[in-house]
């Protein structure tokens, strides 16, 4: 099945990102003002490593879109301009190119990675690592946070290209372009091909605003849940069960990396209760 994830793969990169980009800006745009995505860069399918992981001994953890911090940003060296001479060395015929994609993506989440993104990760990988995995923490929390990622978090996105203010997307009409747009086509059967190799034990979406997005990506029906964390402070999500590609449970919750211990325990205690021990059980 992998074979046809790479597949996938190497065709959704061989597009022309820029022109992708660049009508994607006013289709998907809120106001009508554009998108705000970056057609310089070409889009990130993913994080880490999802060739390695273990079937039906990983979970999909969805974002909206990787953030972009900008040319003069330390990461332009050190990930953005190094991927982005891996797609256009490919994109010329370069074979050695999709493997030095690859070869960058992969070691994203190691212990050496110089481009771990840790605002955003540690805390997220933390929290799930704890609360929904079990995991017993015996090192510091951004080395555990990572082997949560490596070992057991297929991560990637809504929307693969960079941006640095997802309020200017409308994620309604990423929906209604979902089935029009090629790149969305593309990308969509990537992730698609990705879920059927891998059969994760659920889906989980960090950002409610993609719910509508996930509601027609996969088939699914979400009801509105709520709980109140020890603080005694009422916290809303939402559940539901995917029927393409594959079914698994899936929940959709506020960013997780501005969630705290109070709201991410009560939630993760309730999808735990709604989904049986049985989904938790990890070898």
């Amino acid at each position: 099945m992998m074979r046809e994830v790479e597949a996938h793969l190497r065709s959704f990169l061989c597009r022309d990102y820029y022109e992708d980009v660049i009508r994607l800006n006013k289709a998907i745009s809120r106001s009508g003002n554009g998108a705000g995505l970056q057609p310089m860069m070409p889009p990130f399918a993913y994080s880490g490593n999802p060739f390695a992981l273990r079937r039906k001994q990983c979970i999909a953890l969805f974002g909206l879109n990787p953030r972009w911090l900008g040319p003069e940003d330390k990461w332009a060296e050190r990930e953005y301009w190094p991927v982005k001479r891996a797609v256009d060395a490919f994109r010329s015929g370069q074979e050695a190119g999709f493997h030095e994609y690859r070869r960058i993506r992969a070691g994203y989440f190691d212990d050496d990675s110089t481009i771990y993104y840790g605002k955003y990760f540690t805390r997220l990988g933390n929290l799930i690592g704890k609360h929904l995995f079990g995991y017993h923490r015996s090192t510091p929390g951004n080395t555990f946070a990572r082997s949560v990622f490596r070992q057991s978090i297929f991560k990637t996105d809504f929307l693969p290209w960079f941006s640095n203010n997802t309020s200017d997307i409308s994620w309604g009409k990423v929906a209604s372009s979902s089935s029009q747009d090629q790149a969305l086509q593309s990308y969509y059967e990537l992730i698609s091909s990705f879920l059927t190799a891998l059969e994760p034990r659920w889906i989980q979406c960090n950002g409610k605003e993609s719910r509508q997005l996930a509601e027609l990506l996969f088939e699914a029906r979400f009801s509105e849940e709520s709980v109140h964390g020890a603080s005694g402070k009422r916290y809303i999500f939402f559940v539901g069960e995917t029927t393409r590609p594959i079914g698994i449970p899936i929940i959709s919750h506020s960013f997780g990396r501005f969630n705290g211990e109070d709201s991410f325990s009560a939630i993760a205690a309730r999808f735990k209760a709604l989904c049986g021990a049985h989904t938790f059980n990890f070898d």
